[in-house]
């Protein structure tokens, strides 16, 4: 998990919920336990959190655009990361900031 890896969340942090889930018990509930904030779609800012519940998670990038794992990660194809990112619409989405 790229929060872990970041140093944004500790192992304790992620292991207590299933870090692998957008639902309840999982993404949510962690960023929330360790003390990030939900805000707006019109509040987000590069950096949060788009929780796009049941579906996939991703980073704000500014101006409607996200990184996702295609953006900065080797598939376990080997395809290499677009280094690109992709329009999202927030308003489908919860957006976390950390404390």
């Amino acid at each position: 998990m790229a929060l872990y890896s970041s140093g944004m969340l500790s192992a304790d942090q992620i292991n207590a919920y299933n870090y692998h889930w957008t639902g309840s018990g999982g993404i949510p509930d962690m960023l929330a336990a360790a003390g990030w904030t939900q805000v707006s779609p019109d509040e987000a800012q590069p950096g949060d959190v788009v929780n796009h519940r049941n579906i996939h998670v991703l980073v704000y990038a500014g101006d409607g655009q996200c990184w996702d794992q295609t953006s900065a990660v080797v598939s376990s194809y080997g395809t290499p990361p677009s280094g690109t990112t992709t329009s999202y619409n927030l308003y489908q989405c919860e957006i976390w900031r950390a404390p």
